[in-house]
């Protein structure tokens, strides 16, 4: 599917939803990173409506205003399993499903992701992964992917009623701020290169573009809700393009041997 009907599905979808970076940016971030179907990245938006309150959790960590990322950290908020009995029919079988923090698993999810790359024996799945994984690293660095969100609980089990009221009304313009920036890409910080050869590596920059992205969000609030400056978006979403780039690096190299 092209971007441009990704993004006219969106728009048809409730205004209560909470969205991400465009597809636009999705597949800049892609196609900078260097993944052969670029706009391939924006396709996790469209199929977390398959189960919407399950798979949305993969897309954002509402961390603490407070809170200051680290390796354990990213370890601490993942996915469990858990016997599901349907209420209707308490006689049926019941099933097990993987259920996600409630504050959001999306820097765990990256690391998960990661690791079935490396893994994997098989295309259809390595290539599967390296779409997720591709938008998912987009997310991380969107500032408020990783803040409080409307009323629901960060992840210190508290709400945060006026930075989650003003995050919920500000998440559309900070999801459209790098359309406006575009022209502005590329000065300096693309040509940044990393290294990720195993999963200390990734949590080390996931940690590094989590942690920027809790200070913006944090900013942006405190300084009279502002949105985002031109620096921040090409800071925020060059850090994407630079981590994508180095994992696609590694897993590809192995998967190819």
């Amino acid at each position: 599917m092209k971007p441009v009907v990704l993004l006219g599905m969106f728009m048809a979808l409730p205004a209560s939803i909470c969205y991400g970076w465009s597809c636009q940016t999705h597949s800049f971030i892609a196609h900078q990173a260097g993944l052969d179907d670029p706009e391939n990245a924006c396709v996790p938006d469209a199929s977390r409506y398959d189960n919407y309150n399950l798979l949305v959790q993969f897309h954002y960590h509402n961390a603490a205003p407070n809170t200051a990322v680290s390796p354990e950290y990213i370890d601490k908020y993942g996915v469990s399993e858990q016997e599901y009995v349907p209420k209707a029919d308490p006689a049926s079988r019941s099933i097990k499903i993987m259920v996600p923090a409630e504050s959001g698993v999306l820097y765990w999810k990256i690391v998960d992701l990661y690791r079935k790359i490396k893994t994997t024996k098989y295309s259809s799945d390595y290539n599967y992964g390296l779409m997720t994984i591709a938008h998912l690293i987009g997310d991380l660095s969107q500032p408020l992917h990783n803040y409080p969100y409307k009323d629901e609980p960060a992840s210190d089990g508290k709400v945060y009623h006026d930075e989650g009221l003003w995050s919920g009304k500000a998440h559309g313009a900070f999801d459209a701020r790098f359309d406006e920036v575009l022209p502005y890409m590329g000065k300096g910080i693309l040509s940044e290169k990393i290294v990720v050869s195993s999963e200390d590596d990734l949590k080390r920059e996931i940690v590094k573009i989590a942690n920027s992205s809790i200070s913006i969000a944090n900013a942006a609030y405190k300084e009279n809700g502002r949105k985002m400056t031109d620096d921040e978006v090409a800071h925020q979403v060059a850090s994407s393009v630079v981590l994508l780039r180095a994992v696609l690096n590694d897993t590809r190299r192995i998967f190819e041997n």
